[in-house]
């Protein structure tokens, strides 16, 4: 299926016109029109607006692929947010490689946090792992 025929079928899941489609991504109703008749093409960042705006991926906009969802949408939809007991639980389920790098990603979001904090010119210390409060220690089997 090609990008104006999936953005015509989303725009028809999602109940709305052409012109308020355009509206929405700051575009006219005939700019639409053209996207869904395949006489024009969006720009990268449209595309990536169109994305957003249904909640897919731009692999499946451009038919690259038939997975329509991102894996951070089906989370935030089917699982909600999860408490730190939660997240912890998840954590001590998954296999030892997997659980390495996601103590990995978590470290990497934590330095860039502390990076954007920090004012220029300042070293950044190591920081030590500190579990929330009641929160537990990572598992032991973790090489982190």
């Amino acid at each position: 299926m090609k990008l104006g025929e999936r953005l015509h079928q989303l725009r028809k899941e999602k109940g709305i016109k052409q012109e308020e489609l355009g509206r929405q991504l700051g575009v006219s109703k005939s700019t639409i029109s053209a996207y869904e008749r395949g006489k024009c093409q969006p720009d990268f960042s449209k595309l990536v607006q169109i994305a957003r705006f249904f909640k897919v991926t731009t692999d499946y906009l451009l038919g690259v692929s038939d997975e329509k969802y991102t894996e951070l949408y089906l989370c935030e939809t089917f699982c909600g947010p999860a408490s730190y007991a939660e997240l912890l639980e998840m954590l001590e389920g998954l296999r030892p490689e997997t659980r390495r790098t996601a103590i990995i990603a978590l470290q990497a979001l934590s330095c860039r946090e502390q990076m954007m904090r920090k004012p220029a010119g300042k070293k950044t210390e190591k920081a030590a792992y500190t579990p929330p409060a009641g929160g537990t220690e990572p598992p032991s089997d973790s090489k982190v």
